[in-house]
């Protein structure tokens, strides 16, 4: 019987599996965890059909068929715990980060870039919720794209492998009604049919760089004034 080898609880699931195969008249099929009664444990993939006598509407038993997935379920709760840490690693991180892949045509070429991920930073920026972004077109939500030339610069990305950095970009579109000129720092690598990218607004540094450029050149003219009067004087 199943608690030959297996302990009670994983004993107690394979039965109530055969008993709703058994009772729905239907196969069923799921996976299971099971314990042996030495305590080794594994996951199967569990079959089972029942056994209708011919000539008769009475259910006679099941047939049964069990594979061992145990391997396949581990790589699966591997990739999952990879998952999370990916997502944890992201959303905590103060840049912007988005995951993209590229619309074709029937002919191959680029028409959009689909997209598939934007952290809460990207959100913050984009001035739009994850859910009002994922699955939409970048340049559908952000024509900008296009006209500052990222759409192009991306498209040339998938193309060619080639990563693309651009600094102090300065970007203008329309955001939620509103008109937004930005400058950003921007990375990007190929990811499959698509990219992965991450971006900084440094548009307070770069206001910061102008003030200061402005404000020596303030003080170069003020000293080549004075030194001119203190010539003037002299003579």
């Amino acid at each position: 019987t199943d608690a030959d080898f297996m302990d009670a609880p994983s004993a107690a699931r394979v039965v109530a599996l055969k008993r709703r195969a058994m009772s729905a008249r239907t196969a069923v099929r799921e996976i299971v965890e099971v314990r042996t009664a030495e305590g080794g444990a594994g996951t199967y993939d569990l079959f089972v059909e029942p056994i209708i006598e011919p000539g008769s509407s009475e259910v006679t038993g099941v047939a049964c068929a069990a594979t061992d997935v145990t391997a396949a379920a581990h790589r699966e709760a591997e990739l999952a715990s990879e998952k999370e840490r990916f997502r944890t690693s992201v959303e905590s991180l103060l840049d912007c980060l988005g995951v993209y892949t590229a619309v074709r045509d029937e002919s191959g070429r680029v028409l959009d870039f689909r997209i598939d991920y934007v952290n809460d930073a990207a959100c913050v920026a984009n001035g739009m919720t994850r859910e009002a972004q994922i699955g939409r077109g970048l340049c559908e939500i952000l024509p900008g794209h296009r006209s500052s030339g990222l759409f192009d610069d991306y498209v040339a990305l998938v193309e060619t492998g080639a990563p693309l950095r651009r600094e102090s970009l300065f970007y203008s579109d329309e955001n939620s009604g509103r008109k937004l000129i930005r400058a950003f720092d921007i990375s990007a690598a190929k990811l499959r049919d698509g990219f992965v990218a991450v971006w900084r607004d440094v548009t307070d540094r770069k206001r910061l760089e102008v003030e200061l450029a402005d404000a020596l050149a303030d003080r170069d003219r003020l000293l080549d004034q004075q030194t001119t009067l203190l010539r003037e004087l002299d003579h």
